[in-house]
């Protein structure tokens, strides 16, 4: 499922993605900072921390529970809702260019769902400890999220327990049937994507032992995804052709060129499969501006990161 648009406005979105030298990102709403980040080198980790413990960012408004048992498992209706609501927010990651709206890239199984994506949220950002001068931090091992840091999912904010009202209210919709996607936002800078709406939600299927639906909001390119196609096409003809050219010389005789031609087409038909989609564009930062962030913030998790 698919949902792709083109949208005309704003010049600069209500949620930013800044990014500074040596793996500093800084995501603001409004130039008000909801997560600092810091990338290893290396990409082994990003150490994370979050200015303000709020339960509701305010990017989506709720969906009620009518509306919810309404929509139920039509994911296309829910595509269409959920780009209703990003483009009326004040809040949204939207900026002018072309969107597009797609299940999560990687198909979680529920075991493996389990094992990686949500054993690192339960252990880091679900109720997680203050610090003493009140920050929440966090700790991404890109090592154990699976298949690798592109499916990272990283909260804007500390998660709620999984016995918080809210969450209760969300696992009844859960054994329903009726739980709204989780929405999330590819990034740049973070290696996977972030939960724009949806963080009591995906705490509700995980306690429920599910795998949430979820809506992943990337740009896209169309004259960009066309010349990818173009190359693919030309590289499969060109294969195809070069197979030919050896029967031809070779009588009939070469081993395994059914099966040579069979994975060419598997792989051009990869290749041509869905859309061409790009992280979230960025905006710059120089480090001076993210250590202020980082500062004002936490002195300790700055002072611990240098040290």
């Amino acid at each position: 499922m698919e949902l792709k648009w083109t949208q005309a406005e704003p010049s600069t979105p209500g949620l930013s993605v800044r990014l500074a030298d040596e793996g500093r990102v800084l995501i603001s709403i409004d130039s008000s900072p909801v997560l600092i980040g810091k990338v290893a080198r290396d990409w082994a980790e990003a150490h994370l921390l979050y200015p303000r413990p709020a339960t509701n960012l305010g990017i989506l408004p709720p969906w009620s529970a009518s509306e919810c048992r309404d929509l139920g498992h039509d994911t296309e209706r829910w595509f269409h809702s959920i780009r209703s609501r990003l483009q009326a927010s004040d809040h949204s990651p939207l900026h002018a260019g072309e969107w597009v709206l797609t299940s999560h890239p990687y198909p979680w199984q529920p075991a493996a769902f389990h094992e990686h994506a949500a054993t690192w949220l339960r252990e880091e950002v679900v109720e997680p400890v203050a610090s003493t001068d009140g920050a929440f931090t966090a700790v991404i091992d890109f090592f154990s999220q699976f298949p690798g840091s592109a499916s990272a999912l990283i909260p804007l904010r500390p998660l709620s327990g999984r016995d918080s009202p809210r969450v209760k209210a969300h696992r009844r919709r859960v054994r329903e049937g009726s739980l709204a996607p989780v929405v999330l936002l590819r990034v740049s800078g973070l290696g996977g994507h972030v939960i724009l709406d949806g963080h009591d939600r995906l705490v509700a299927a995980i306690a429920e032992e599910q795998v949430p639906v979820f809506a992943c909001l990337s740009r896209t390119d169309s004259a960009e995804f066309n010349k990818i196609s173009g190359r693919a096409v030309s590289d499969y003809e060109a294969t195809m052709a070069a197979i030919a050219e050896a029967e031809l010389h070779s009588g009939g005789r070469v081993l395994g060129s059914a099966q040579q031609q069979a994975e060419a087409s598997r792989h051009l038909a990869r290749q041509l499969d869905g859309t061409h989609s790009s992280p979230t564009r960025t905006w710059p930062l120089s480090i001076d501006e993210w250590e202020v962030s980082a500062l004002k913030t936490s002195q300790a998790w700055l002072s611990n990161l240098e040290s």
